[in-house]
């Protein structure tokens, strides 16, 4: 079993290759995180081996590994980190161990997948991730946005009377157009169009500094967000993570 542990959802790979489970565990305690483990496992085979991703607190981590071994008490636990030379994935931070693992995994993917092409890698997750890679497997260096619920709580943070406006009747999605006629809409616009001609732009200037034109990767959960809103020839890969999980497992 393959765990990919981000703050708010938790992926379960049952397999190298098998189905993939999602478990929302934002504000979860212990009981209820274990019985909505206990679910998924309800319908499987007992893993031999739980293999995990944690780009999370410490305390989270613990929780996490206390809810798997109570489920799964004679399964192995192999809890993931950054190395600076296998994958063939060499991470440009001086302090490789301070560079993400799930960041560092979805590159072993992509250096396996497109061999001798450069790579640029965007994760749409809790935060959004930007990481670009030459096609040696040497990581030129990333950056780290605030996801689409991250801007909404900073806004609602300072502008607390907005969680306050009633949602007009008349729309009940958010508008395409560029200037919408309601609150509600227009927050969503907005944020929306603040994170996409963001990453359009950090884009634009990675495809003049990298030497060819690299396979524009577009993972995590608000990935189809940005595809819907952007011309840039992305290639949505949704379980580069995981895939790289796989990789990384069978060469410890």
């Amino acid at each position: 079993m393959f765990i990919d542990a981000g703050n708010s959802r938790l992926k379960l790979r049952m397999g190298r290759h098998g189905t993939v489970h999602h478990i929302d565990w934002r504000g979860m305690d212990e009981p209820v995180l274990s019985d909505a483990f206990k679910a998924i496992l309800a319908e499987q085979s007992v893993p031999a081996t739980v293999v995990f991703c944690a780009a999370i607190p410490e305390s989270r981590q613990r929780l996490l590994g206390e809810v798997v071994s109570a489920a799964l008490p004679e399964a192995r636990q192999q809890w993931l980190k950054v190395h600076r030379r296998k994958g063939g994935v060499r991470p440009a931070y001086h302090d490789a161990a301070s560079f993400g693992v799930d960041r560092y995994l979805a590159l072993v993917a992509a250096r396996a997948k497109y061999r001798n092409r450069p790579v640029v890698v965007i994760d749409m997750g809790t935060a959004v991730t930007i990481d670009a890679m030459d096609q040696g497997g040497r990581h030129l260096g990333g950056l780290i946005l605030p996801g689409l619920g991250g801007m909404r709580d900073s806004l609602f943070e300072r502008a607390p009377h907005l969680l306050e406006i009633p949602p007009d009747p008349d729309h009940d999605a958010p508008a395409e157009a560029i200037m919408p006629v309601n609150t509600r809409d227009a927050i969503e616009v907005g944020v929306h169009a603040l994170l996409t001609g963001g990453i359009e732009r950090i884009l634009t200037d990675l495809a003049v500094q990298m030497s060819s034109e690299p396979e524009w990767l577009v993972c995590g959960g608000n990935a189809d967000v940005l595809c819907s809103l952007t011309e840039l020839p992305l290639r949505r890969d949704p379980a580069l993570v995981l895939d790289g999980m796989v990789l990384a497992a069978s060469r410890t």
